[in-house]
């Protein structure tokens, strides 16, 4: 496995055992359609259903890890999430 991937692994890794603390419910991990992929699938404490893209980054000294999320990513997301 390359590093890249690796790491980004290891980052959605973490935001799940971060989920996990704030109580939310992983239903998900790397869930793969034609569409696309969602890093993750959750549902909150409240019962909403969240679907989190992980970007892993070693620093954001370039740019914070939001801003790769472009409006073409959210589309993806929204249509693997349909």
């Amino acid at each position: 496995m390359d590093e890249r991937k690796s790491r980004g692994n290891r980052g959605e890794a973490l935001v799940a055992v971060y989920l996990r603390k704030k109580k939310y419910t992983i239903l998900e991990q790397q869930f793969r359609t034609r569409r696309g992929e969602i890093d993750l699938i959750a549902r909150s404490p409240e019962g909403v259903l969240c679907f989190v893209e992980v970007k892993t980054r070693e620093d954001d000294s370039f740019a914070s890890a939001r801003e790769f999320v472009t409006a073409a990513k959210q589309q993806r997301l929204r249509a693997a999430a349909g």
